[in-house]
């Protein structure tokens, strides 16, 4: 009986350490997380001036972004979901367990990143008159949480439309410029909290594929900028075929 004491005695010291290993937070060890998300398309004013919602399809690619660690940690995942603008995926990311901020954005090879609470993409400065902006979106969240991440993809720049009144001419080139000096392209940058933007360009060159033919009727040319204000509205230079330029201004804000 004396023994069986002494037993009962080591194997209770034993528990005690293993206990405390048991209960060790470790919510900020980054390590391969499953995390359910679900993203929605918003609309975005398209090249025709028509607002477009992408349905998800089922070759479509999700993706995620993340700091981790101070370092930017990446995933996608195809829709749980085709042919609706909205889907549920399942991704699997380097992050840890606390709260952090979340960025979904479509397409998946868009270049695009994530520093606090700013994204930065790239609106190109050369332009066909054909582009579809780059859709993004963002949580902060617990990405392993039950509840997982929740997104609305909307566009990170907007659509500015040039009417070029008819004529005897067509439209080789259009370049657009901001007459408050503000920039409108290159790498832009969005704060998400405060809904402000700043860019690197301070213009936008849009060449179509083919010459736009204004002499039977006006013409609406699309130009994809940054969500900036325009201060004292657009100037607008117009070269043709013929090699003739066309200037022509906007002075309100916009």
């Amino acid at each position: 009986m004396k023994n069986l004491r002494i037993f009962s005695i080591i194997a209770a010291a034993l528990a005690v350490p293993a206990l405390v290993a048991c209960t060790e937070d470790n919510s900020a060890e980054v390590q391969n997380l499953a995390v359910k998300a679900t993203i929605t398309h918003g609309g975005y004013w398209s090249a025709d001036g028509s607002i477009k919602t992408p349905k998800w399809e089922k070759d479509d690619k999700g993706a995620i972004m993340l700091l981790a660690d101070g370092n930017l940690s990446k995933a996608t995942a195809t829709p749980l979901l085709s042919g609706s603008t909205s889907s549920m995926f399942l991704f699997n990311i380097l992050a840890n367990r606390e709260e952090t901020d979340v960025l979904s954005w479509y397409p998946a090879d868009a270049e695009i990143s994530l520093s606090g609470h700013d994204v930065t993409v790239n609106i190109p400065t050369e332009q066909t008159g054909n582009e579809i902006p780059v859709m993004f979106g963002t949580d902060r969240q617990n990405v392993n949480s039950y509840e997982g991440c929740k997104f609305t993809l909307k566009p990170a720049g907007c659509m500015v439309y040039v009417n070029v009144a008819m004529g005897d001419y067509d439209v080789k080139s259009l370049e657009l410029t901001a007459n408050g000096g503000e920039n409108i392209a290159g790498t832009v940058t969005v704060n998400v909290d405060e809904g402000s933007a700043t860019a690197t360009a301070s213009s936008v060159t849009v060449t179509p594929a083919s010459p736009v033919d204004c002499r039977t009727s006006s013409a609406l040319i699309p130009v994809y900028c940054a969500p900036v204000t325009l201060t004292k509205g657009i100037s607008v230079k117009i070269t043709t075929s013929a090699g003739q330029t066309i200037t022509s201004s906007v002075n309100d804000k916009m």
